[in-house]
């Protein structure tokens, strides 16, 4: 008996050790191939010996090797599908939620679904003040100021989410801002309102396994904006769907590639290509530098077209704004889009070197609390 367990004892021993050898020996010898790492952020990079910074450089390549040891994507991509299959929940609920049917939403996207945050009168009073005085500093310097906000995915697509996400009173924070349009200092534009009129039109607004929208629903959030601003410069003429082919195209969704489920559900994005030739080409870049949340590239965006209206428009944008950049840059001789890095700020330093004529800031409903976190006053 005592020698039976000694057997059992060694052999479950040497099983532990194997199991925390094995993705050592995998990193050399490659018996199975480590999975592409598809995760939405950078992975530590190896340190660099210091003899005289030992403690440090122990405790960095513990971080790096726990990032970065062989099968550790397989292991993840593993429990990830085990999740899902088995339970049907998601493994990172504090970044995806698992809808019905294949659809996948950003959690942090629940609350404001829900209408769970809502801002009281004291902060109603603050956004009105903010708004007025950007609205007011822009027009004695000859520019018209908007501001425009853009739905998430829950609040367009909501008849997909699990039960467990529900309304929880009528009217959330875009409501609020929205009603802000009335006052005549004030130009918020409703993008929402626009994209659901066409949520029944066939092609999909957002796509099921990724967050954002698709270019469909990105022609309508521009139409949203540019049918606002026409009201004031009249000389811009929308530009219309007929002026498009729809297609698609295949890729991973982002929601589904955090979850390790990109295999499980592919998916085709729907496209708009232009028929005729854009006569938009690369402009100048000034150099605004990245404040760290961004890479470099990803902060400023020039375009120029000989064909667009004599004026100068400054966006400043979040990711969504990227797929309206191929319509917004068809009207202006200028375009420059800025990443504010989700904080929708006015952004003097840039009208005061750029000299725009209009001024767009173009906020996801998730970020508009930036207007009163960020206040240009």
């Amino acid at each position: 008996m005592e020698k039976g367990k000694k057997i059992i004892n060694y052999f479950t021993v040497l099983g532990f050790f194997l199991i925390l050898a094995f993705p050592m020996v995998n990193g050399y010898m490659q018996f199975i191939e480590d999975k592409e790492v598809k995760e939405n952020r950078a992975l530590v990079e190896e340190p660099k010996f210091d003899i005289n910074k030992l403690d440090d450089y122990t405790e960095n390549y513990d971080s790096y090797y726990s990032d970065n040891f062989s099968l550790r994507t397989n292991l993840i991509s593993l429990l990830n599908k085990g999740e899902f299959n088995v339970f049907g929940v998601s493994s990172k609920p504090g970044l995806v939620t698992v809808g019905k049917d294949g659809w996948f939403y950003a959690t942090k996207s629940k609350g404001f679904y829900e209408n769970a945050f809502v801002f009281n009168k004291t902060i109603m009073r603050m956004i009105r003040k903010e708004l007025t005085y950007r609205n007011d500093w822009c027009e004695e310097n000859g520019i018209k100021y908007y501001t425009a906000i853009v739905p998430n995915k829950m609040n367009v697509y909501p008849e997909y989410l699990p039960r467990t996400v529900f309304k929880k009173g009528k009217f959330g924070r875009t409501d609020q801002l929205v009603g802000l349009d009335s006052d005549p200092n004030i130009n918020i534009i409703d993008i929402r309102k626009n994209v659901l009129k066409h949520k029944k039109d066939g092609p999909l607004l957002f796509q099921k396994s990724d967050d954002h929208w698709t270019d469909y629903g990105a022609f309508f959030g521009y139409e949203a904006i540019i049918k606002r601003v026409a009201k004031d410069f009249p000389e811009i003429k929308p530009q219309t769907l007929d002026e498009f082919t729809i297609g698609s195209i295949q890729k991973d969704g982002n929601m589904a590639k955090i979850l390790g489920l990109e295999e499980e559900f592919p998916e085709k994005y729907v496209v708009l290509n232009r028929i005729e030739p854009s006569t938009v080409k690369p402009g100048v870049r000034f150099g605004y530098k990245t404040d760290g949340q961004v890479s470099q590239n990803e902060v400023e965006i020039v375009k120029v077209n000989v064909n667009g209206e004599p004026l100068k428009c400054l966006i400043i944008r979040d990711s969504f704004t990227l797929k309206m950049v191929p319509f917004l840059d068809q009207h202006f001789e200028s375009t420059t889009y800025i990443h504010d890095e989700w904080r929708g700020r006015l952004r003097k330093d840039v009208i005061e070197t750029y000299k725009p004529d209009i001024v767009i800031v173009i906020m996801l409903e998730t970020h508009v609390s930036g207007l009163i976190l960020h206040p240009s006053i």
